[in-house]
């Protein structure tokens, strides 16, 4: 399973037999951990829109931050949220 690991990361090796052991459990605790959140993920997935608090989950998906303003790009005031939930609601 791709989990998204540098390349050079999986390809990492060590002289000392305990380094590499080391490493190789914690590359393998992330792909677990990547497994799980996918699960987790589709699991909710299927059960929201059957909870009663459905739209406000969609209401806070739509709020949440897109990756595209990490990288430096504008952000909308904080307040643009509150408003259009208080419009919706």
């Amino acid at each position: 399973m791709d989990t998204g690991a540098p390349a050079l990361a999986c390809r990492q090796s060590f002289e000392n037999p305990a380094q590499q052991i080391v490493f190789q459990e914690k590359i393998d605790a992330i792909e677990d951990a990547v497994q799980r959140l996918r699960r987790l993920h589709e699991q909710l997935s299927a059960v929201v829109p059957t909870w009663f608090m459905a739209r406000v989950v969609e209401l806070i998906r739509r709020c949440a931050v897109p990756r595209s303003w990490s990288q430096g790009s504008s952000r909308p005031r904080s307040g643009m949220c509150a408003a259009s939930i208080r419009r919706r609601s």
